[in-house]
């Protein structure tokens, strides 16, 4: 055998008897359920009265808080983010065709 199994086999048997009963441990699992929902419940009011007063207290002032559409407007531009990623030179392809160079000189006949 290998050490690894002896370990396992000593543990084993150290466990042995140690295991408490399904009903003992299933009572215990759910009076901590029960304690946990019990504090839920008697914390939620709490929490919400704590959420309320924070909201009341830290209302901004209304006049921080507008801004008028001619100062939105006036002070804002939008740019595509893709026009940095466009060429600098531009040309109307349907006015500024540019020369092609051909390879072989045409007489008429098929290539």
């Amino acid at each position: 055998m290998t050490e690894l199994e002896n370990r396992v086999k000593d543990g084993l048997r150290a466990r042995d008897g140690s295991t408490p009963a399904f009903e003992a441990s299933f009572a215990k699992a759910s009076q901590q359920v029960e304690r946990r929902s019990q504090l839920k419940r008697a914390l939620l009011p709490v929490a919400a009265a704590a959420a309320l007063v924070a909201v009341l207290v830290g209302r901004p002032d209304p006049g921080l808080v507008y801004v008028s559409e001619a100062e939105l407007f006036g002070t804002t531009a939008w740019r595509a983010p893709s026009d940095e990623l466009l060429p600098s030179h531009r040309f109307n392809i349907y006015q500024d065709l540019p020369e092609l160079v051909e390879s072989t000189n045409l007489d008429g006949e098929t290539l």
